[in-house]
């Protein structure tokens, strides 16, 4: 510490502006310091990762923040650059600096944090991947990365992690390419289905829209009788939302669709998928041209039977304008699914450059290990033989 206080004093920095988080003891201490910093007092902190990490509330005055020697985690490194990066900083623009030497073990430091980046971004960005494949997705470890080549003093290291970014990038950039085609052709089929069901709904209109009658009797059908409701009699709209619930009591799963009225002239169904009830004029299944409630739901005793014949009575009477509207819906929906079409199947802009780097990463990754495995060994030499010697008496007794 006295070597570093020697140091900044030399450049101008009084001592007594210099201090070290270590120097306070307790609370108080630490409280009196960090307000002389935040004051101006002290123009240079100095501290280890875990005493300048959580806690430290000086970012005031803050311009610089020096990063000498390379923690354990990422969020040690977040931690420490946040004490500066912080609301109440009055300065707009600040500097963070790391600091690595070449050929220590710095290199293995910012590796070892790179690799934990990596894995952490992982799960923070794409947390449905973990179980199936681990890929690399978190820009902060790219900088690890670079921190960890230059530490090596090797500038093929460099290269080949600024490589690595930048394929990184490119890939990224290919699957947000790749998700958005896959939407493109999503939306597509759901456009052309729906102009289908759009255009059956206006053509079944065409056919039945001669029927179509301001005034006529409303005729309600179950499997043997039809009842006539005569126009302008009190009741009717009751009546007719009642004679709905009770056809779909009587409705059966898989039964095929009743006719169950006859409003304005056009004729009207019931229809159970399994989940909703539906009533609509036959061959229309377009959502605007049908009315639709949750099977559950209707057949409660809490339905109010008045809703349902008023539904039934709006929706016959607005078929002559549903079937104008369709014409410009069609038109609308058909631009729309021109115009995704027009973008679907467009290939990825940067593939070609993508390609490239790839090949001169992977050129380059067998270049350096090259370079670090080692060769096959030597065939080791054949043991020396050793000289026949005479047979000798040792010294004790003869046998």
């Amino acid at each position: 510490m006295s070597s570093t206080n020697a140091a900044l004093a030399e450049r101008g920095i009084p001592r007594h502006r210099i201090a070290a988080v270590q120097t306070a003891n307790n609370h108080t201490e630490r409280a009196q310091l960090f307000r002389s910093v935040r004051d101006g007092r002290i123009a240079v902190l100095i501290g280890s990762t875990y005493s300048m990490g959580v806690g430290v509330n000086v970012q005031t005055r803050l311009v610089a923040s020096h990063i000498l020697t390379p923690p354990w985690r990422p969020d040690e490194v977040e931690q420490a650059e946040g004490r500066i990066l912080r609301q109440g900083n009055q300065n707009p623009t600040v500097e963070l600096l790391r600091y690595v030497s070449e050929g220590s073990y710095d290199g293995y430091s910012w590796q070892t944090i790179e690799r934990k980046a990596r894995f952490i971004g992982q799960i923070m960005i794409a947390p449905d991947a973990l179980g199936r494949q681990l890929v690399d997705e978190d820009a902060v470890a790219d900088e690890y990365a670079i921190l960890k080549a230059i530490a090596t003093g090797d500038p093929r290291i460099l290269t080949a992690a600024q490589l690595e970014s930048q394929v990184i990038a490119l890939e990224r950039a290919r699957r947000v390419h790749d998700r958005g085609q896959q939407r493109i052709g999503s939306h597509i089929d759901q456009l052309a289905a729906g102009l289908g069901t759009a255009r059956t709904a206006r053509r079944r209109l065409e056919e039945l829209l001669p029927q179509y009658k301001t005034e006529t009797p409303t005729l309600l059908h179950d499997q043997r009788t039809t009842a006539t409701l005569t126009p302008g009699e009190a009741g009717n709209t009751e009546r007719l939302g009642q004679h709905i619930l009770e056809q779909a009591r009587r409705h059966q799963w898989g039964r095929p669709a009743q006719i169950v009225a006859h409003a304005h002239g056009v004729p009207f169904q019931l229809h159970l998928d399994g989940i909703h009830f539906h009533v609509a004029p036959p061959g229309i299944e377009h959502s605007e041209i049908r009315r639709s409630w949750e099977r559950g739901a209707l057949l409660s005793h809490s339905t109010n039977p008045i809703g349902i014949g008023q539904a039934v009575t709006n929706l016959a009477r607005s078929l002559p304008e549903q079937h104008h509207r369709l014409a410009g819906y069609i038109d609308q929906q058909q631009q729309r699914l021109d115009d995704l079409t027009a973008k679907a199947d467009t290939p990825f802009a940067h593939r070609d450059q993508l390609d490239t780097k790839r090949r001169d990463l992977a050129a380059l990754h067998a270049e350096l290990t090259a370079i670090t495995e080692p060769g096959p060994a030597p065939e080791p030499a054949p043991a020396a033989q050793p000289e026949p010697t005479r047979p000798t008496r040792s010294i004790g007794f003869d046998l």
